[in-house]
This record gives C-alpha cells, structure tokens and sequence, in this order.
C-alpha cells in the first residue's frame, strides 16, 4: 500500500478473505493466520474495511486460471464486486513478488472487473526489499513460520530482527529472504500509513505440524488493542512517505544511470544521403494469392496476407473480418487461435491502436501472443496488414517443445504491463519471442524523458528484465536478433551505439566460456512514421537459451549498383534459424528492374540455405521491409512472390517503410526450420 501511495493513488478501502472457523487454512492463494486482527487495520488508518468469507478451495491449479464457482479465486471475484459497488474504485494493490500463481489470478480478477492491478513490489530484489520496508519504518512481526532453518523460536521477531537469519538462510538453504516461497508470513503493527498501532496484549503459539526440520508454527492472537502514537500527524499519506528510501518512478532516470547526462558522442547525419531508386516491375509476374500458411512437421507455421480493408463496413466490422480470415485459414488447417506465437501487426494509423486492440482480446482472451505493432506506409484503404508465427506440436512429436508464456498486466517497477492483448514473451523450445519492447515507465507507464538515448537504455533494461523473468540464465546476451524499429533515420546511430554499448555490458558480467562463444546479434533497424504511445524507439527481441550452440555467418557480394549483406545463425539441434539480407544501393542509380533486385536477393538466400544445409522447402517466412517511394506494394508483392524457385511459397510479407540503416533500401527477415509439412492453404 505504501508503494501505490507513493506512486500517486489514493487508499480508499481495504478488503479481507476470512477462513470460517478456523485460524490457518490450507490455501494456495490466501495468508489467513492473523485474520482475528485485521478489524485493527480499519481503526489504524481510518478505513472502511469489506469482509467476506472464504467459501472456496483450489480447483484450477494449472498455470492458467479457469474459473469455477467452487474456487476460493471466486470468493476474491464477489468480494472486489462488492467493494466496486459500494466505493469508487479503479484499482486494486497486490503484494506477489514472485509467484505467478497469485499474479495470474489476481490480474484475472481484476480483468473481469475492469480494474488495474498494481503489484509495485512484483520481481523486486527481496534483500532490497526487505531492507527498504525496514528503513521505511514498517513495523511488521513473523507470526507464521514453515520452512527449513526457521521454528518457534523465530514468532514474534521484527523484520529488523530476522533480516540478518534470512540473509544467511538464503545462503544456506535458499530461502527467500522476504518470505515469498511461504517460509514465513507477517503481521503489520504498525507503518507510516497508520494513524494508531497496533498493540499485541496476548497471544499463544500454534505448533501446526512438528516435523523435526521444517515444523509448522504460528501465532493466535488472544487479546489486542490500538494505541495512538506519540508523535501523532494529521499530515496526507502522501505527506507522511516524504523522504523515505522508498522505490519510485520519479526517480528512473537515476536506476538508469542518469543517461540524460552522458548522451553518445556520434556524428549523426539527417539526410539518407542516397538517392532511393525507382523499381520498374515488369509485366510477367504471375498473379498469386496473397494469404499464405506455411507449416513444418517441426510444429511451427506462418501465415502471411492477413488484410484489414476500410471497404468491409465500420472500422471494428472490418477487423473483425480480418481476424476471422485468421481463424478461418488456421481452422482448416486443424490449428486453434491459441497456437499463435508471435503477430506482426503494420497499422497504417496508430490512432486506430485502441479500435485494434478492442477487437484482438475477443480473439485471445487467455495467454494472447507476443505482438509487435507499428505504423507503416500502407495504401489509405488499408487499416492493417498482419502475419504470424504458430506453434502446435505434431502427433508424433514427443515430447512437445517447451511452452511458456510470460503474461504479466499488472503495473509495478518491473517492465512494461501489456498496453494491449499481448503478452511479453513466449518461450517455444529454446526459443525466447519478446513483444515489440516500447520505453514506458513500468510504475507509470508513461513516456520517459530524455530522447532517444535514454529511451533505448529503458528498452534494453526491460527487455533484460523480460528475459530473466523468463529464466534466471537468460540475459541480454542470449539474444540472437534484434529489429530496432525508430521514427527518425538520425537514431539510427545512437540506437546500434546502445544496443552494442548493452551486449557489451553482458559480456563483460559472463563467463568466459559464454564470451568465447558469444556473436553479436542480427540487428535490422527500420525507420517507420509512427510507433506505440508516440515512443521514438521499439525493439522486437528473440533469443535463445542454447546460443553458444548456435552456427552465425555472414558474407556481402556486389552485383552490378547493389550490394547484399546477407546474415544468420543456425540452430543444428533444433533445425531452426533466423537470417537478415540488407540490400544497398551504390552509387548513383534513377531505375532498378525489380526482377534482378530479387534475383540479387533470391542468390544470397541459397548461399544461406546452402550453408544450413536447407532448402527452399525450409523458409517459413520472408518479412520484406522496403522504402514505400520505390514501388507500389502491389507490384513488389507479385516480384518477390514470382521470383522464389519453388511451388510451396513461404509467408511472404512486403512492409512499406520510410527508410532502413543508411544506405539500404530493403531488410529481409528470414525465420528457417526444417521438415516442411505442407504448402499454402488459402
């Protein structure tokens, strides 16, 4: 609670589940031990206090929360409803740290109520933590203990007073120094946001469970009562934090480094300083269907040509449309909505975002997939175009690749909370996707100040964070490819002096086995008009828990104006890999035939799949970003499709953009696995 107040929000009520007839119940979601006294809160800070009891046991278990009337998440469900329909509320606080079992169904919850979670202390260090809460005057007593290297002896104790025993358990036995694993629980007696505290005038202690190593204990209180404090304040609660060593957004740009202040010293030229050419497309291009599914016995597909048109009805009518011809194309392939890994969405008006994300949460209410959503240069008449990356396992594929979805709404200090149905990342294999990575404040999601510097070292900080949350070995220098999406061709610069600034960090902190192995990351850099919330900068990361197992080439070749630098690391295990093929101009040139730019391209793809041992059976997709002045999307589409050597296309995605890395005038993005299954299905 003193998190959100120093956050801005105000503490209009408190609520509390209640066992019945018991003092410890047997919950995985619920502390009760200590409920007798929780009446004292609502005398302490001057609060009404809504009750209700738990009526519920633990029926969804899984990771993901389903609900059940016969679930003690449920009891949770009517007790918010309550308190929302008797008090203007827009917001609930939560103390998880680290267990997403709590997380998830909290958010749940407040999902359905239509408040925001605020869980200021999710992911926190927990010795920082746990010294902070005690520097900030929370007078808080161990009334419950049950783990190894605690017992009886341990109740009644301050968190001053066991600080130093959970430090040494935690390099003893790894226990969590704030408790967080259910080692112990807490009791509150009093805190800065307490008019009176609490005084404790009878209790006894409970020996629950008497196992020798890890007995269960706790404490039933007898007898309390509130005492005013002698240095009473009638100061807000706001007032009453002022000058603590509490963690706040304000103080952001101090966590980062201060980079305000230490801006890279680079010569950043404003102009292309190249003279983007005209492609001329000639007139036998084959006509193609546009809407793609490329699949793989590997389990991975892609689908590219997913359209929103403004000619299909109102603007939510026709997104509608657009993600149905989704539904569709993956329901006659035997592939559910939930496969989806990854979505690509390239707005041609971010204004619209919020139309978007309305009609996308009805397609994934549940652990939706991570997006990366920027504007682009479509044709008015386009709202958006999209593509995807799904994940089913085969039949006979056993076992399936790992899973695991990183889906956190809750604002805190962490990273970003989802500005949309989309989680943050989701792990398949070794394989780590991360949703477009925007520099929001995590406590405020709010634009930072600074420019794009300081915007980029934010980004890369969350994107880190992100990672590690999705495994503790996973840093930034497990990435194997980065698109740096920017609004301005002169942050191009300071964003590659960022990004290869951060990956140096890395190293340095790795070990020297990680460093030998090491290669820099595939980095594309894309300048579009627009991106999410007006940022500057947006990063699509993916990463690998096995990069020092991956293979990384690259080779350049000249032909005729046009020069290829052509990219990609190589997975042998898992045959999948990512590939980038930039395409420059030299030199002087009005006019291009837009068959032998492809042809150019189609050359460096084969020394690609060449080198991986693949073929042309093994692209899943092909993202073409290019400079909308050259050709019409139209046209660029029916080359690039009429110029690959093979019947069973990949997804192939055209993307008008204002410019790439000086000098190029198209990035090509290559996602590779192995075992083609089947070709398109439209």
């Amino acid at each position: 609670m003193m998190q959100c107040v120093a956050e801005g929000h105000q503490i209009v009520a408190l609520a509390n589940l209640r066992p019945i007839d018991k003092d410890e119940l047997d919950s995985y979601m619920y502390q009760t031990v200590g409920h007798h006294a929780i009446e004292l809160y609502a005398g302490a800070m001057g609060l009404p206090l809504f009750r209700e009891d738990i009526t519920g046991t633990s029926i969804s278990q899984g990771k993901d929360y389903h609900p059940s009337q016969e679930d003690e998440v449920e009891d949770l469900y009517r007790l918010l409803r309550r308190v929302k329909d008797a008090v203007d509320i827009d917001a609930v606080s939560v103390g998880a740290i680290l267990s997403n079992y709590q997380r998830v169904r909290v958010e749940h919850v407040c999902a359905r109520l239509g408040l925001t979670s605020l869980g200021y202390l999710w992911r926190r260090d927990q010795e920082e933590l746990l010294s902070e809460m005690i520097c900030s005057g929370v007078e808080a007593i161990i009334i419950k203990v049950a783990a190894l290297g605690l017992n009886s002896s341990h109740l009644c104790k301050t968190l001053a007073e066991i600080q130093p025993h959970m430090i040494d358990m935690k390099k003893k036995y790894q226990l969590n120094p704030c408790g967080e694993g259910g080692e112990y629980e807490t009791f509150t007696l009093d805190c800065p946001l307490f008019n009176k505290r609490i005084v404790i005038d009878e209790y006894e202690v409970i020996k629950h469970d008497s196992d020798p190593f890890a007995p269960v204990c706790f404490i039933n209180f007898k007898k309390m009562h509130l005492e005013d404090k002698k240095m009473a304040s009638s100061a807000s609660f706001e007032e009453r934090l002022e000058g603590l060593p509490m963690k706040r957004g304000s103080s952001l740009l101090e966590e980062l480094g201060n980079p305000q202040n230490h801006q890279p010293s680079l010569h950043i030229s404003t102009g292309h300083n190249v003279t983007v050419p005209t492609l001329v497309a000639g007139s036998e291009c084959r006509e193609m269907p546009e809407v793609c599914l490329r699949s793989c016995t590997t389990g991975f597909s892609w689908v590219s040509g997913i359209i929103a048109s403004r000619n299909q009805g109102s603007l939510s009518e026709s997104i509608n449309i657009a993600l149905n011809s989704l539904k569709d194309i993956l329901a006659s392939n035997n592939l559910p909505l939930s496969s989806v890994v990854m979505v690509h969405v390239n707005c041609q008006d971010l204004s619209e975002f919020s139309a978007i994300n309305a009609v996308m949460e009805a397609f994934f209410p549940i652990n939706p997939p991570i997006r990366v959503t920027v504007q682009v240069i479509h044709d008015r008449d386009v709202i958006f175009s999209m593509d995807c990356m799904l994940y089913q396992p085969s039949v006979d594929q056993t076992p399936p690749l790992t899973y695991e979805v990183m889906h956190v709404q809750g604002i805190s200090h962490w990273a970003p909370a989802n500005i949309g149905p989309y989680s943050q990342a989701i792990r398949v294999g070794d394989f780590v996707y991360c949703a477009g990575m925007v520099p929001l404040c995590p406590s405020t999601m709010k634009l930072v100040e600074g420019g794009i510097h300081v915007e980029c070292v934010l980004s890369l900080r969350s994107v880190g964070r992100v990672l590690s949350a999705m495994s503790n070995s996973l840093t930034l220098r497990n990435i194997v490819s980065v698109v740096c999406f920017v609004t301005d061709i002169a942050h191009i610069p300071v964003a590659k002096e960022d990004i290869c600034t951060a990956m140096e960090s890395e190293l340095v902190i790795g070990t020297e086995s990680d460093n030998e192995e090491a290669f820099t990351p595939i980095v594309c850099y894309i300048v579009v008009p627009r991106l999410p919330r007006d940022v500057s900068v947006e990063l699509h990361v993916i990463a690998s828990v096995s990069k020092n197992q991956m293979q990384y080439k690259q080779r350049s070749s000249i032909c005729d104006y046009l020069k290829f630098d052509s990219k990609h690391c190589w997975d042998p295990r898992s045959s999948q890999g990512i590939g980038l093929i930039n395409v420059a101009i030299l030199g002087e040139v009005q006019s291009l035939r837009a068959e032998s730019v492809f042809k150019g391209i189609v050359k460096e793809m084969e020394h690609t799949l060449q080198e991986t041992s693949s073929s042309w059976e093994s692209v899943l997709s092909l993202r073409l970003y290019y400079c909308h002045t050259m050709i019409r999307f139209k046209d660029i589409s029916k080359v690039f499709r009429s110029s690959i050597p093979c019947s069973n296309l990949p997804a192939i995605s055209c993307i008008p953009v204002e410019a790439m890395e000086l000098g190029n005038i198209m990035s090509i993005c290559i996602n590779l696995s192995s075992h083609p299954e089947r070709g398109p299905n439209t």
